[in-house]
């Protein structure tokens, strides 16, 4: 009885690696883009588990880390502000989610929520990023 009822959790378990092992994570938009809206450079910087992101103009300079993920589908990144590591406006653990396509070189930035101060941010942050960082390039 007890070889049968091992046997029969062994197939269970092993249907259901095989069914997540079928699955494909959506692809992150790694690497550097940027961004100029009036007097200000916005840039992200994505690496496999960070989401870096740098503004600097006329209101002064913010810099923040967080931790992020991404839809299955691809179309939405969501995450949580890590570290501040210079400037004010969003606290440490505020969360955010936005809408992202990429396409060639250009990532647009959509129907951006946030908690706490990173909800003002919608209105700056949404809109076109082109690949590279425009202070290395």
């Amino acid at each position: 009885m007890r070889f049968v009822m091992a046997a029969a959790l062994t197939a269970a378990l092993l249907s259901v690696v095989t069914l997540f092992a079928g699955e494909t994570s959506a692809k992150k938009p790694l690497g550097t883009w940027t961004r100029t809206k009036d007097d200000t450079t916005m840039t992200f910087k994505f690496t496999n588990d960070t989401l870096h992101y740098e503004s600097d103009g006329g209101l002064g300079k913010l810099v923040v880390e967080a931790d992020y993920g991404i839809s299955k589908d691809g179309k939405v990144l969501f995450g949580r502000i890590r570290t501040i590591k210079e400037g004010t406006g969003p606290g440490k653990d505020d969360l955010f989610s936005f809408g992202c396509k990429v396409k060639g070189d250009m990532l647009t930035i959509t129907d951006f929520k946030g908690t706490g101060a990173t909800a003002l941010a919608a209105s700056f942050i949404q809109g076109d990023y082109k690949k590279g960082d425009a202070k290395k390039d």
